[in-house]
């Protein structure tokens, strides 16, 4: 048994994670906001620890004892944010859980969400690049001798009961629901999807395994596979059994939009884990499953 932190335990990826990790025997602690929203948590065995102003809050974790903490908690400045909030929440936040675990004292790994985007991209990727960034830096030097970073690069994850604001879950959502039509982008864009259950087995792969990884490592978590947009959209269109219409091309590209994103899963694969779930499979059970819901 291995004392754990999560961040993010209430939202899609975090609670799926503590669900996992209490079955394996872990012992968890979520850092939460006062104002959160518990019902994913309900009925799990988990210290709540309140987040904190962020020189607080490292002192916090430094008393914890902790073996690992696994940092899921973002924000996407989807939700009216402001600049400041966007920047809390992705580089301020984890520079505060890093300084306790560096001052700890004990070794700690430390799983980090990173992403795949550059950081062109917008508000979101420039601060959580900048915090895999440090990260790396600091935990491959001798300033945080006791912290193993691993910085997981992400690819595009979906399944039920996801944040809504997601396009995975939007193009779901809206065929099931059968709407009038749907405008999309020409779809030409290829990106890699990978379902939930499968990156719940990567983060608790490299918890396993990670005296085999290096100091400070970045390792892809992917499927490997990359559709094109328009094909993800055509088979969720399918398997819904939709009257949806799709509307490819009413939405302009989005400016500075990679062309492709697609993990090498070489490094995963070496670790023991490859993904079970086809992309097929992945969408017909999160419609199987939102139908229930």
């Amino acid at each position: 048994m291995s004392k754990l932190l999560i961040t993010g335990a209430t939202g899609f990826l975090g609670s799926s994670l503590c669900r996992h990790l209490i079955a394996s025997g872990h012992q968890l602690a979520a850092l939460v906001r006062p104002n959160s929203n518990l019902k994913k948590l309900q009925g799990l065995n988990i210290q709540l620890i309140e987040l904190a102003e962020y020189h607080e809050l490292a002192a916090k974790v430094s008393q914890l004892n902790l073996d690992g903490v696994i940092h899921t908690a973002c924000s996407y400045g989807r939700k009216g944010e402001s600049v400041q909030e966007v920047v809390e929440a992705n580089y301020l936040l984890g520079v505060a859980l890093l300084q306790g675990c560096i001052s700890a004292g004990r070794p700690v790994v430390f799983l980090n969400t990173g992403t795949v985007l550059q950081s062109s991209v917008g508000i979101y990727a420039i601060t959580k690049n900048q915090f895999s960034e440090l990260g790396m830096q600091l935990c491959a030097g001798s300033q945080a001798a006791n912290v193993q970073f691993v910085d997981i690069a992400l690819q595009h994850m979906f399944g039920p009961g996801d944040d809504a604001s997601k396009f995975t879950t939007h193009v779901i959502h809206s065929c099931l629901a059968n709407i009038q039509s749907l405008p999309l982008t020409e779809g030409k864009q290829r990106r890699d999807f990978i379902y939930i259950d499968d990156v719940v087995r990567g983060y608790s792969t490299l918890l396993e395994e990670a005296g085999s990884l290096k100091k400070a490592e970045r390792v892809e978590l992917g499927s490997g596979y990359a559709p094109t947009l328009r094909e993800f959209v055509e088979m969720v269109h399918q398997l819904s059994n939709s009257k949806t219409k799709l509307e490819f091309g009413a939405v302009p590209m989005r400016a500075g939009d990679t062309p492709i994103c697609v993990a090498n899963t070489k490094r995963m694969q070496q670790l023991g884990w490859s993904p079970t779930y086809s992309l097929q499979e992945g969408i017909t059970k999160t419609i199987q499953m939102e139908h229930k819901a």
